[in-house]
């Protein structure tokens, strides 16, 4: 195993640092300057800076993808805080904390409940892991985050405030003891929760991987655990002895030694759980974050088991519900209920509304074999590529369809507009608004989980470039995405870091971010990163034919509407772009004097062959445009008369003295001031090579890459004007002062009407003379 350099210097000053403060407690305690608790305390503290010191060096250096998986990340800052910890205590030894005693006391406290948080921050994390493979933990790191450092800073001003007097001490450490064993306590509960809503069967795949992080889950409960229930011990023991006993004395000595070493536990839990898998494990797990382009930071591997594992029984229910549906009466069935049994495990599966959505299939002619097919085979997961939300999305086999999970708002929206939407879709079949093909809910691991089954708006072919547009403008700037969807995905991630893996949007591939690998579809020649632009990104405007201008803004006019009757927000338009490579033939460019900046230059009709005799690569202007004559200088560009000769002669004067006779040095100035061509007069006649023109030639091209087909649609129209979008509003406006008129949360009349003119901005009318240009571009 190669262990990177910069955790062997990390390693090794801890190692110095542990031998340094040592020798010196040994020291100042033969010398009588320190108490053989104190001493405890400081070899104790140094083992726990050694310890957590190398957690965070291999974490922040290591090669190794295990060691930033998740959960280590949550393991990372509880290190980090009992690091910061231990670096208080070792600090006493040179007394560098004595003139701020206080001070120290209660960054101390505040470090303490930090840590203490983190470790049921952690229980609490594998339990929702556990239980909801769906969890977006990123957004749940940032709520961790704020939990953890929140509560250390209220313990720290509590403990600054109160003292540093030996009463209070007392009720610090008590109430300290009350705290830890109610967070003992909370993760006990969260593992017996854990183990409990785990289900016998399943898939093989996430049995072993369920089993593995179970039983981490366990050592990491228990060990820390059994730590923290010594620990109350021993200050139960020390609270009931006599102060000049021995047992007072050991006791004290051995509960200053193991509270200064709390980092050791670190150790021991980060060993666990990153302990090598065997050979099956790592090549299973390889295998899933290769072909998902996981974030193994963010994305743990019991969610991506689960996740596996819960699109294996989606399949199959919605292909039980559409051979179920063939059976039901014509009268109305609000929900369906079925019951998968397979792989030892029973499954509730249900289906809402089911001959009300066949009706939408068979609206636009998708019978229920088609619809059964394209789920029978090999789904393509796209984990976490459904938004900010992290919603678990993948695309069947053909890219017909999209299976998206929703939440329970989302449902009941849905279920609550689908007689309008059906009887809207009826009326307009020219609409953009997402097909909704079915809706479902299943129940696993304890919790209950709704789908939403979605025509692919993109439809089956690779798409080049994508645009997310609202209309608002606030925050609507794209970054880098980090491992977005091939097809469809509205990902605004952080920017990628160079060589985290990332997909194609040419080939599908996957590649390392920031190189240049040679890519044989791509019509840039390199492998170009999948990204989902937004509105402050499209600088160019959609060109179409005019009927279809008209048509599009007058459909997508009444779409918004519609959606805005329905008190629907915050929807976007998803426009992809498909690009090409056009040949341009040099011998048709024609540029002409007057329209230097025209787009349509290649579009002109070609000059008389005079004009053009030249058909190398230097492109020159025309004869016409490159003589200079009266003519061409007796207008200006804005078509004013410019000032002749003879009126320069009447409003100028002006008179000549030639300098020739005077010595340079008279003025003090040196040749590099005037030059020195007094020795090189023959220059003046010298001839001049070649041949050149006033203006600086150019070069024909000899291709050009622009779009050719457009994808439009509606998409994320679930969402109604909620009590939370109205705090979102309010905070970002009367506290963060951002822009009132560019937030995307905003009423749905008003979103509307600021939807509908950001369409005309981004889709343009051409001109009478572009009109009769074949084709689609970018103005």
């Amino acid at each position: 195993m190669n262990v990177p350099f910069g955790a062997v210097v990390a390693s090794a000053a801890a190692a110095a640092l542990l031998v340094g403060l040592t020798a010196l407690a040994y020291s100042r305690w033969m010398q009588g300057d320190m108490a053989s608790d104190m001493v405890a305390s400081q070899i104790g503290a140094t083992l726990s800076a050694v310890s957590t010191t190398y957690i965070l060096a291999r974490t922040l250096y290591g090669t190794e993808k295990r060691y930033r998986r998740h959960p280590n990340p949550l393991l990372f800052w509880k290190s980090a805080a009992d690091c910061a910890f231990s670096l208080v205590l070792c600090s006493q030894a040179m007394n560098a904390t004595n003139g701020h005693p206080r001070a120290a006391a209660a960054f101390s406290q505040a470090m303490l409940y930090a840590s203490e948080c983190w470790f049921v921050l952690m229980s609490y994390d594998l339990y929702a892991c556990g239980t909801n493979p769906f969890q977006n933990t990123k957004h749940n790191t940032r709520l961790y985050h704020a939990a953890a450092w929140g509560l250390g800073a209220v313990a720290g001003v509590v403990s600054y405030r109160r003292g540093t007097t030996a009463d209070t001490n007392e009720w610090i450490l008590g109430v300290y003891y009350i705290y830890v064993v109610g967070c003992v306590f909370c993760a006990g509960a969260f593992l017996a929760l854990e183990n409990q809503s785990q289900p016998r069967g399943g898939i093989k795949e996430a049995l072993k991987t369920r089993g593995t992080m179970l039983q981490a889950s366990r050592t990491f409960t228990v060990a820390y655990a059994c730590y923290q229930c010594g620990l109350v011990l021993l200050w139960t023991t020390i609270v009931c002895l006599a102060r000049d006993s021995t047992e007072y004395h050991v006791a004290h000595n051995a509960f200053n030694f193991f509270v200064g070493a709390r980092g050791l536990i670190d150790l021991v839990t980060w060993l666990v759980i990153n302990l090598p898998a065997t050979q099956d494990t790592r090549v299973s797990l390889e295998s899933s974050h290769s072909s998902d382009f996981l974030d193994v930071a963010l994305y743990p591997e019991f969610n991506v088991a689960l996740r596996k594992e819960v699109l294996h029984f989606t399949t199959r229910g919605i292909v039980a519900a559409s051979i179920s549906g063939e059976t039901l009466s014509p009268a109305l069935h609000r929900r369906v209920q079925l019951h998968l049994h397979e792989l030892g495990m029973d499954i509730r599966f249900d289906t809402y509304y089911p001959l009300q959505f066949r009706d939408v299939r068979r609206g636009y002619h998708l019978d229920d074999a088609t619809y059964r097919e394209s789920f029978l085979s090999t789904c393509h997961e796209r984990v976490g590529a459904g938004g900010s939300s992290g919603a678990f999305m993948f695309y069947t086999a053909d890219y017909l369809f999209l299976v998206k999970t929703i939440t329970k708002q989302e449902r009941r929206v849905l279920l609550k507009m689908l007689p309008d939407y059906i009887r809207y879709l009826k009326r307009n079949p020219g609409t953009h608004l997402t097909r909704y093909y079915g809706c479902h809910a299943i129940r696993m691991y304890g919790q209950r989980f709704f789908f939403v089954v979605m025509g692919n708006l993109i439809g089956q072919i690779s798409m080049h470039q994508f645009f997310d547009i609202k209309g608002s403008w606030v925050n609507r700037n794209a970054k880098a995405s980090r491992h977005g969807g091939i097809r469809l995905s509205h990902v605004s991630s952080q920017t990628t870091p160079p060589g985290a893996p990332v997909v194609c949007a040419y080939c599908n591939c996957t590649f390392p971010s920031g190189s240049r690998q040679p890519c044989d579809v791509s019509i840039h020649g390199t492998h170009r990163p999948h990204r989902i632009l937004k509105d402050n990104d499209f600088q160019r405007k959609l060109r179409l034919a005019p009927a279809a201008v008209d048509e599009l803004l007058y459909q997508l006019d009444k779409d918004s509407t519609f959606l805005r009757d329905q008190g629907i927000m915050d929807y976007s338009l998803l426009v992809s772009v498909h690009s090409t490579q056009y040949i341009v033939d040099a011998d048709s460019i024609h540029l002409s004097p007057n329209h230097r900046h025209a787009n349509n230059s290649t579009h002109a009709p070609p000059p008389p062959p005079s004009l053009h005799r030249n058909t190398s690569a230097l492109c020159y202007p025309d004869t016409a445009v490159s003589s200079f004559s009266r003519s061409r200088i007796s207008d200006t560009e804005d078509g004013e008369p410019s000032p002749d000769l003879d009126s320069f002669h009447q409003t100028c004067r002006y008179s000549v003295h030639e300098d020739a006779s005077t010595p340079l040095a008279s003025n003090r100035k040196s040749s590099v001031d005037f030059g020195t061509f007094d020795h090189h007069a023959s220059e003046l006649t010298s001839p001049w090579s070649g041949a050149r023109l006033l203006e600086k030639p150019g070069y024909k091209a000899s291709a050009v890459v622009g779009p050719d087909y457009y994808t439009l649609g509606i998409v994320d129209m679930l969402q109604t004007w909620t009590w939370q979008k109205q705090t979102e509003r309010w905070w970002k406006v009367y506290v963060m002062r951002q822009d009132l008129k560019g937030l995307s949360a905003a009423p749905p009349p008003f979103y509307a009407t600021r939807f509908q003119a950001k369409l005309r901005e981004i889709v343009t009318h051409p001109t009478a003379e572009e009109a009769t240009i074949v084709g689609i571009g970018f103005q």
